[in-house]
């Protein structure tokens, strides 16, 4: 490819400084699967976009090199991509297709096996689109009955987050019935081996921005939190933003 002649042989990238000597982004899409099963592309294929990052001439910054080009089983860092986007290939056990959505893909110095030569992954196997808060009709209320999304009727839901200290929690809310139409909620705290956790229904006609980044698709992100539920207002901060529905594995849904 004509762009390869300016790309580094090895992205010299010191531990938690940006890359910035490459001068191009990678982007890795795989495109969701059509409706029989069978994949856009090859299950072990990907398309690659490459668009300059930093360039002496500024009118190229932002520009595509080549056309976007599918990558197989014989290209550079195919192996780690796949192991990274596929991870039941590598397990192999059966359990269901999983990956990231979205992945920024750690481009630093060794290990080897921890690091790529790519920037971004985007994998479209892994979305639920439209899901509830995408495609319910909440604010029109005399439109046209349409069938409902993929879960939109669930009463429980589990997530995994990953926090600070190398920690990963899991939360499992069921029983979500019970919130329907409740305006104010009261907050959970519970405490176990030291551990206080906090949970708390939010008041969504008192959180706009986190309703609108919902009902425009947001996946995972921020979103301002004002904090105004009850009669005891707390201070206002930038929290992040996991859309669950839209990461649910349908199969596995109640």
């Amino acid at each position: 490819m004509p762009h390869r002649e300016f790309y580094p042989k090895r992205a010299q990238v010191e531990e938690g400084l940006q890359p910035l000597d490459t001068e191009f982004h990678d982007v890795l899409v795989i495109p969701p699967k059509r409706k029989q099963g069978d994949n856009v592309i090859g299950d072990d294929s990907f398309f690659r976009f490459a668009v300059v990052k930093a360039h002496p001439e500024g009118s190229k910054q932002g520009k595509y090199v080549d056309p976007p080009e599918i990558w197989g089983k014989e290209d550079l860092g195919q192996r780690k991509i796949i192991g990274i986007a596929h991870p039941e290939h590598v397990q192999a056990d059966n359990l269901g297709e999983r990956g990231p959505v979205f992945a920024a893909l750690p481009i630093k110095a060794e290990p080897g096996a921890s690091s790529c030569a790519f920037c971004y992954l985007v994998d479209a196997r892994n979305l639920v689109s439209p899901n509830p808060w995408t495609a319910e009709e909440w604010d029109a209320p005399r439109a046209e009955d349409l069938e409902a999304a993929p879960g939109a009727n669930a009463t429980e839901a589990e997530v995994l987050l990953a926090m600070p200290r190398g920690i990963v929690l899991r939360l499992k809310a069921s029983n979500l019935q019970a919130l329907d139409g409740v305006t104010k909620a009261t907050r959970v705290n519970v405490v176990g081996d030291g551990v206080q956790y906090e949970i708390e229904p939010v008041e969504l006609k008192r959180e706009p921005e986190i309703w609108n980044q919902l009902r425009n698709g947001t996946i995972a992100g921020r979103a301002l939190y004002r904090a105004l539920q009850g009669a005891a207002p707390r201070q206002a901060r930038v929290l992040p933003l996991v859309n669950v529905t839209s990461l649910t594995p349908q199969e596995v849904r109640p």
